[in-house]
């Protein structure tokens, strides 16, 4: 959108600059990764189970058997979910 004298712009495409060059902390990628496991699995989950590395953009599951087997199972749902919530310039790609 062309800024042009007397019209206003639109308040997305100020920061829409900013929105491809910023990652999101790991920490946050994390329990949005916590929160998408809660809802999607049966298993009571904790956001120390989950590790996540930005220079591969993988996310490593420390969890029990039980509940690692059932994460890898829904292993694209998980991530499709995620890359939903965080959007597609730093969100994981890989459940490890």
């Amino acid at each position: 959108m062309a800024k042009r004298r007397g019209e206003l712009m639109k308040v997305s495409s100020l920061f829409s600059k900013y929105a491809t060059l910023l990652k999101p902390p790991q920490k946050s990628v994390e329990k949005e990764v916590c929160r998408v496991v809660e809802e999607l699995v049966p298993f009571p989950v904790r956001v120390e189970y989950f590790a996540y590395t930005p220079s591969t953009r993988a996310i490593y599951i420390k969890a029990p058997a039980a509940l690692r087997s059932e994460i890898l199972l829904r292993r694209e749902e998980i991530l499709s979910a995620i890359k939903d919530r965080l959007g597609t310039n730093e969100s994981p790609t890989t459940l490890l």
